[in-house]
């Protein structure tokens, strides 16, 4: 039994269908992981809260920039309830990392909490829940940088952008907000024209 040929107009409409199917398959994952991560912050927000209120902080901030491609999240900066500022930095130690301060007591700094993280396991592309003990600082980074990346993931490629986010903990209710800005590029033109002068 021969097989059929595609005519080209027949390939053509079957590799439209097959991006458009594609596409709808990245939304649905894209709307999937943005819930799942807004889920993660959550439950990872109130594991941090009872450690939190013992550090006299009222908010712990990161500010982010880049572009082409190429961006950093900047170590965070907490604010004690008396208005100064606590520049919280990594400490590696026999290959290790934690974060350490001088205005932070050890006991805890070293002090582990439970964090939660989603992955997407391959080819079944579901998503899967974990959880894990990790350092209390690194989980609080985590969570906003996990803040940007729910609504503005990539926000490095381009022109890039900048932004702040920053966990409140004394005005309201426990909270990240994000301040995101995205660079836009500005084309100027002038257009002239050089006439060879005749000799």
């Amino acid at each position: 039994m021969s097989g059929t040929t595609e005519t080209a107009e027949e390939e053509k409409a079957r590799r439209e269908l097959e991006m458009k199917e594609m596409r709808a398959l990245w939304d649905k994952e894209w709307k999937e992981a943005k819930e799942k991560t807004r889920e993660c912050v959550q439950a990872n927000l109130a594991a941090l809260l009872p450690e939190l209120k013992d550090l006299g902080f009222t908010n712990i901030r990161v500010e982010y920039e880049g572009g082409g491609d190429s961006g950093d999240y900047h170590l965070p900066v907490a604010t004690k309830d008396d208005g100064t500022e606590v520049h919280l930095n990594w400490e590696k130690s026999w290959g290790t990392q934690s974060w350490k301060s001088d205005a932070v007591e050890d006991t805890m700094t070293d002090k582990t909490v439970p964090y939660r993280q989603w992955h997407r396991t391959y080819p079944d592309r579901k998503i899967v829940l974990t959880t894990e003990e990790t350092n209390l600082f690194s989980a609080i980074y985590s969570q906003l940088v996990a803040a940007v990346e729910s609504r503005h993931c990539g926000w490095y490629n381009n022109e890039g952008g900048e932004g702040t986010s920053v966990l409140i903990l004394n005005d309201g209710p426990v909270r990240i907000e994000v301040s995101h800005g995205d660079y836009v590029q500005e084309t100027v033109w002038d257009e002239y024209t050089v006439v060879l002068e005749e000799t």
